[in-house]
């Protein structure tokens, strides 16, 4: 499955950057959150976006601002969840895509 696939690609990116992996695929009733990490203290929660091919747009175009509404409100109730809602976070967005027959992280943009 593509979704699984890129969010393993992500997850070893985020690693090689120096980002603690705390949770992964955090569900709750108002939404998903795909990764969440740690660096530098802050909290990062992360969307990952993957495509096969450049003919649907960026991956990242596919982060709607309904989608960012959704991922607040998860990030919301996971902080309550976790007892962390006086910590510094972030979202972020990363994208997946082929590059030479293998999937790979080609942008992180932080901070969405």
């Amino acid at each position: 499955m593509l979704g699984s696939s890129g969010e393993a690609v992500a997850v070893s990116y985020l690693k090689k950057q120096g980002y603690r992996i705390i949770d992964t695929n955090f569900r709750t009733d108002s939404g998903e959150i795909d990764v969440v990490a740690e660096r530098n203290d802050v909290l990062v929660f992360v969307e990952v976006k993957a495509r096969t091919s450049s003919s649907a747009g960026y991956p990242e175009d596919a982060v709607t601002n309904a989608k960012i509404r959704k991922i607040e409100s998860a990030v919301r109730v996971y902080l309550r969840y976790h007892g962390g809602v006086d910590r510094a976070y972030r979202i972020d967005i990363i994208a997946v895509e082929p590059i030479m027959g293998k999937l790979a992280v080609t942008r992180h943009i932080e901070g969405i």
